[in-house]
C-alpha cells in the first residue's frame, strides 16, 4: 500500500457501500474523506490508468491505505473533503501526518549522513515526490544517496522532479530517457529549457502510432499542453499513419485528419495560423480542419487555399466545402466565383450532377455561380431526360423539380429558374 500513487492526479477512488451507494473521489481531500469513512465492509477500488489500459486495484487493507494519506490507522468521520480533523478524534498539536512526517526529516537541517540514507530506502519505493525534492534539495546530500534516490524514483513522480529546480539537467535528462513513454515526464522535459530539445528529439524518434497513442494518454489524462502538441504533431504530419495492433483507444482515434485538428486546437492562434499556411504541411492541415464542424471564420479563411484548388473530382472539393460551410460565401464570395468558373473547365458536368440525382450540389453551384457558361449549363440542368433506368419517372422527357432548388439572381444577371 505505501507503493501505491494515492494522491497521484490520474487515480480515482470509488467507494461501494453495502446499500449499494457508489461514490468517486478525485481530489487529495476527497479521497482522504473517503478512506476515512469507509468501513471493511465496503468495497473500496482504485483505479490507475496503465500504459495501455485502464486498471483496477481492490483496496484490501484499509488502515495501511489511510496511513499512505496521513490519517489515522481506524476509522475517522472527515465532516468535509477539504477538513483535516475528524470527529471522534482529537488530534495532538504537535501530531503530523505519516507523508508530512517523512518530509519535515528529510528537511531537518541536522539529519545526518545516516539518517538521509534510512530515509532513501524507506522510500525505495517513493510516491511522495515532495519528499524526494526535499533530498535532492540538500547540499549534503553524498552524490551515492543521491543516485540511489533517483534510481528509486518511479514515473509517477518522476514528472514533479524534472519540473523541480533541484534537479540537475543530466539528471532531469536521465529520467526522461528512462521513462520515454511517460507522458507527464516528456511534457516535464518540454517545460525545461535545459532538456526540451532532449525531449523534441525523443518524442521525433517515435512511430507514428507511439505518438498518438502519447496525446491520447495526456488527453486522457486531462493534462493537454501546447509543448506537447507541437511535439506530436511534427511526427504525425511525417510519418506515415498507422493504428497499433493492440490499440488501447477506438482506431478512429488513430486517423491522421482526427489527430491533427485534435492537436492544432491545443497550439496558440499564431502557431496555428503559420502551420495552416506552410508551404509543405499547410494542404494538410486546411484539409484536416475541413474534415471537421464548427470552424470558425478565421479558420474557414485559412482554408480557402484547399478549398478553392482545382481538382478533377465528382462531386468537386469547392462545392461540397461550400455546402457544408455556407458561410465561405460571405467570406470569399469573389474568390468563390472565380473558382466555380473553372469547374466545367476541370470537368464537371451540371446536368450529369441532375442526372444523378445531386440536386443539393446544384443548388450550391448556383448559389455563387457568375460565369456565363456555368448560368446556362445549371439552366440547362433543371431539365434532365429521365428514364426507367434513370429516373423516377416512366418514359419520355420530364422537368426534374427537387425542392430544394430555388431562383437564383446572380451578379445582376437575369434570374436562373430552376423550377419544382
Amino acid at each position: 500500500m505505501d507503493s501505491f500513487p494515492w494522491l497521484t492526479r490520474l487515480v480515482t477512488l470509488v467507494r461501494v457501500t453495502q446499500s449499494g451507494q457508489v461514490t468517486q473521489a478525485k481530489t487529495d481531500g476527497e479521497k482522504r474523506a473517503m478512506l476515512g469513512q469507509a468501513d471493511d465492509s465496503d468495497l473500496l477500488l482504485a483505479a490507475w490508468p496503465g500504459e495501455w489500459s485502464q486498471d483496477v486495484f481492490f483496496v484490501d487493507d484499509l488502515k495501511a491505505a489511510r496511513l499512505a494519506v496521513g490519517l489515522p490507522r481506524n476509522k475517522v468521520v472527515v465532516s468535509s473533503p477539504q477538513a483535516t480533523e475528524s470527529v471522534g478524534w482529537e488530534r495532538p498539536s504537535d501530531w503530523v501526518p505519516p507523508g508530512n512526517l517523512w518530509r519535515c526529516l528529510a528537511e531537518l537541517p541536522e539529519l545526518p549522513a545516516e539518517g538521509r540514507r534510512q530515509i532513501v530506502e524507506r522510500y525505495s519505493d517513493a510516491v511522495r515526490s515532495d519528499v524526494v525534492i526535499a533530498l535532492l534539495a540538500r547540499d549534503d546530500l553524498d552524490q551515492q544517496t543521491r543516485q540511489s534516490l533517483l534510481d528509486a524514483t518511479h514515473s509517477w513522480t518522476a514528472s514533479d522532479l524534472i519540473a523541480s529546480k533541484h534537479c540537475a539537467t543530466a539528471e532531469a535528462t536521465a529520467l526522461l530517457t528512462r521513462f520515454a513513454t511517460s507522458p507527464e515526464v516528456i511534457l516535464a522535459a518540454l517545460r525545461r529549457p535545459d532538456t526540451k530539445e532532449a525531449a523534441l528529439q525523443q518524442v521525433g524518434r517515435m512511430s507514428y502510432a507511439r505518438c498518438a497513442t502519447l496525446w491520447l494518454d495526456t488527453r486522457t489524462s486531462s493534462k493537454q499542453a501546447p509543448e506537447l502538441a507541437s511535439a506530436v504533431l511534427q511526427v504525425v504530419l511525417t510519418a506515415t499513419p498507422e493504428t497499433p495492433a493492440n490499440a488501447g483507444y477506438r482506431a478512429d482515434q488513430y486517423d491522421q485528419l482526427a489527430l491533427i485538428r485534435s492537436l492544432t486546437s491545443h497550439l496558440p492562434d499564431d502557431e496555428r495560423v503559420a502551420l495552416a499556411r506552410h508551404p509543405q504541411h499547410g494542404p494538410l492541415v486546411q484539409r484536416a480542419w475541413l474534415a471537421g464542424t464548427d470552424l470558425t471564420d478565421d479558420e474557414l479563411v485559412e482554408c480557402l487555399p484547399e478549398v478553392t484548388k482545382r481538382q478533377n473530382s465528382t462531386p468537386p472539393p469547392l462545392l461540397d466545402y461550400v455546402q457544408r460551410f455556407p458561410r465561405l460565401i460571405e467570406l470569399a464570395g469573389e474568390l468563390l466565383r472565380e473558382a466555380a468558373g473553372q469547374l466545367m473547365s476541370d470537368g464537371w458536368s451540371p446536368e450529369q450532377a441532375a442526372q444523378s440525382g445531386r440536386w443539393a450540389t446544384l443548388v450550391t453551384a448556383a448559389r455563387i455561380a457568375d460565369d456565363p457558361e456555368l448560368l446556362a449549363a445549371l439552366v440547362k440542368a433543371a431539365v434532365v431526360d429521365t428514364s426507367p433506368t434513370t429516373g423516377a419517372h416512366r418514359g419520355g422527357r420530364t422537368m426534374a423539380r427537387p425542392q430544394a432548388l430555388r431562383t437564383h439572381r446572380l451578379a445582376g444577371r437575369q434570374p436562373v429558374h430552376i423550377e419544382r
